[in-house]
């Protein structure tokens, strides 16, 4: 399927630039369209070594993946369990008993955090700007003065933190404080970070006397406040386990892939398909706007065809209305663009999509988009056509 979908590209591309044919202004199809000029590289050369020639698109039915299970049950059970600490109090020391300690209340964590107290759990929090954790008291979750008393207060914390340095500082790597704090433990990081990192962090947690769990969640803003991420759960098997019954309100899918690091590399390669995506998405908007088509019919046009999914129905909408409230930020788009790229060069695979979109995502960044939504990669592609 790939051959002739890379077959039918280049076919398209090389006609619409014969004599004769119909083409795009000057300034949209090349200057501006990089990761349509690196799928037509691809293409030219898979014409090239294969000598495949155009014809139509064909393949398989798609099926669904067996590795997996639905995370309904999970959230059945979970969804029956009733709160019997008191609410609204302030953790200090070992003073205060609960279930689930949770540290990052962002974009991501905080909609996380209030599934849980949805589903019923008890739920001490912190985060390092306080002003986040103000809904969440008001909520029900008992607010820590520090992490300490997160880890005095529950055995098992969630940390869903923005970078491999803050998870560091956070937890107080290095010095003498993380022993402490991860002895008797089973931390879950549900953030994004290299997987050599979880590896080394996982390592660390055990010589401390603790448990890790690396379960990225695959979803931005909107699945987070619907309890649908996706979680792909990465560490020692017993440990995947009490990460699954712990993760399963926030979750509609929890897929086991291995050992520390299986999952995160999962969410990498399938965040790669996402990043390309996105950017793509805002070359075809910004394709549309300067050949003078109406942007409402372009919206009905994908949403009608094969490629309608989940992601265009949220991100044409906010690419044709320019809306770039921030679900998962063009800073956050950048960052996992070179965690992919390093895991791929350690593999030894190309990724000519990928770098031609981290490109647009620094360049939006550097436009000042960075804590935009990752469609505002669209002011990128804006900028180069001039």
């Amino acid at each position: 399927m790939v051959r002739y979908c890379r077959a039918f590209t280049a076919d398209f591309f090389l006609r619409a630039r014969r004599p004769g044919r119909v083409r795009a202004p000057v300034g949209v199809l090349d200057e501006a369209t990089p990761v349509v000029q690196a799928s037509l590289t691809l293409a030219a050369e898979e014409i090239r070594t294969r000598g495949c020639a155009p014809g139509p698109v064909r393949g398989p039915r798609g099926g669904s993946c067996a590795a997996g299970r639905r995370a309904s049950e999970s959230r059945g059970r979970a969804s029956g369990h009733r709160r019997t600490g008191r609410t609204g109090r302030t953790a200090r020391g070992g003073t205060v008993t609960t279930t689930i300690g949770f540290i990052g209340l962002g974009v991501m964590g905080r909609p996380m955090a209030h599934n849980l107290l949805r589903a019923g759990r008890d739920l001490v929090v912190w985060n390092r700007s306080p002003e986040a954790t103000d809904e969440l008291r008001a909520a029900g979750a008992v607010v820590a003065d520090d992490v300490d008393g997160v880890f005095a207060a529950a055995s098992t914390v969630i940390v869903m933190l923005v970078d491999e340095a803050v998870t560091d500082a956070v937890l107080g790597r290095g010095t003498a404080s993380f022993a402490a704090r991860a002895a008797g433990h089973l931390i879950v990081s549900t953030g994004s970070t290299s997987p050599d990192y979880a590896r080394g962090l996982a390592a660390d947690v055990a010589a401390a006397g603790g448990r890790f769990v690396a379960a990225p969640v695959s979803g931005s803003r909107i699945p987070a406040e619907r309890g649908e991420l996706v979680a792909l759960l990465g560490g020692a098997p017993d440990d995947r386990a009490a990460a699954r019954e712990l993760l399963a309100p926030l979750c509609r899918e929890l897929l086991d892939c291995g050992e520390v690091g299986g999952g995160l590399l999962m969410k990498l390669a399938v965040n790669l398909y996402l990043d390309v995506s996105i950017a793509a998405l805002a070359e075809a908007v910004n394709l549309a706007a300067r050949a003078g088509l109406d942007l409402d019919v372009f919206d009905a046009a994908v949403q009608s065809g094969q490629l309608a999914s989940t992601v265009t129905r949220v991100k044409v909408p906010k690419l044709v209305s320019r809306d770039f409230a921030a679900q998962a930020t063009a800073r956050d788009a950048l960052t996992n663009t070179g965690l992919i790229a390093d895991a791929a060069r350690a593999a030894g695979a190309a990724t000519p999509l990928l770098d031609a979109s981290a490109a647009l995502y620094a360049e939006a960044v550097a436009l000042g988009a960075g804590r935009d939504d990752m469609s505002a990669v669209l002011r990128a592609i804006e900028e180069r056509s001039g």
